[in-house]
């Protein structure tokens, strides 16, 4: 149970069930309280408790402090984290200082907090791959590919640009990052996403099911490639979906399209199987416009 669960709010503070399912989506705050920089941190005990007494929504996932972390809102439910329509889908993990205060923090108490909000990240992570497939990488996201979906990490500042600022300018990403690498076991490039052999397996066989399908009783099966996001492709107007596999066998974007799930269209229940697989394809193509835009 999460910490709002056992200690019930003044009002509510997350929705379960979700609306939307998760996307692998990290949006990174801080709690913009005064940090607790003088011997055992209770910054995130102090934010907690303002959280469940508070009489407006404001929420996370996670909250961090240097010494510990709160999971304030399970990752099954929205937390109310994100003023701009990202809660239904994203993770909210937050550090308990403000965002100005990143170049006054000494050294270790900095390097802690760091430390708690990665390992907050890779638990959550973790969770996320066991449950939906879908692979985080170590790498920063915009607004627009946060918007798409695509699994990554975002500040609430470019989610919000208007009204927040945190994490803050001096907010360490290159640290955190590695930080969330290591605590994944990922190479520091991510080279291979963290993909397992047993998932290579899976997608190898998800792409053999969907060009299967498309070619068998239609001849050459062609999809439609002719907007500029697709030029890099193919020099010609189409391309058969097994010429995109082989062309994206080793490419990066491939394996951002996996990470991001634009294949779990092809499990819902209650639509055909062609419709499925046509929905396979446009999500496709709409998360290639967002990787080479």
């Amino acid at each position: 149970m999460a910490w709002l669960d056992d200690h019930p709010p003044v009002r509510s503070q997350f929705r379960r069930p979700r609306r939307e399912a998760p996307s692998g989506v990290v949006v990174v705050h801080t709690a913009e309280n005064t940090p607790d920089f003088a011997g055992s941190d209770a910054g995130a005990e102090a934010v907690a408790n303002f959280i469940r007494t508070r009489t407006d929504p404001g929420s996370y996932h996670d909250l961090c402090d240097s010494d510990s972390t709160i999971n304030l809102v399970g990752y099954d439910a929205e937390a109310y984290h994100d003023g701009t329509g990202s809660n239904r889908h994203s993770y909210g993990v937050s550090v308990a200082t403000r965002a100005d205060k990143w170049t006054q923090a000494p050294r270790a108490w900095r390097d802690g907090a760091i430390q708690q909000a990665a390992m907050s990240a890779a638990r959550y992570a973790r969770w996320l791959k066991a449950t939906r497939r879908i692979v985080i990488p170590a790498r920063r996201i915009n607004r627009a590919q946060s918007e798409a979906r695509i699994p990554g990490f975002i500040s609430h500042a470019e989610r919000d640009p208007t009204r927040r600022t945190d994490p803050g300018v001096a907010f360490p990403w290159a640290m955190f990052l590695n930080a969330y690498s290591e605590e994944m076991g990922q190479k520091e490039d991510n080279a291979d996403m963290g993909l397992s052999a047993e998932d290579r397996e899976w997608i190898e066989g998800r792409i053999s099911r969907v060009t299967s399908f498309l070619t068998t009783g239609k001849g050459n099966a062609m999809v439609n490639v002719q907007d500029p996001a697709w030029a890099w492709a193919d020099d010609t107007a189409t391309v058969t979906l097994n010429e995109l596999r082989d062309v994206m066998g080793n490419d990066q974007r491939w394996r951002m399209l996996v990470a991001a799930g634009v294949f779990d269209a092809f499990d819902n229940p209650g639509e055909t199987r062609l419709n499925q697989l046509e929905k396979d394809v446009a999500e496709v193509k709409a998360m290639l416009q967002q990787l080479t835009s």
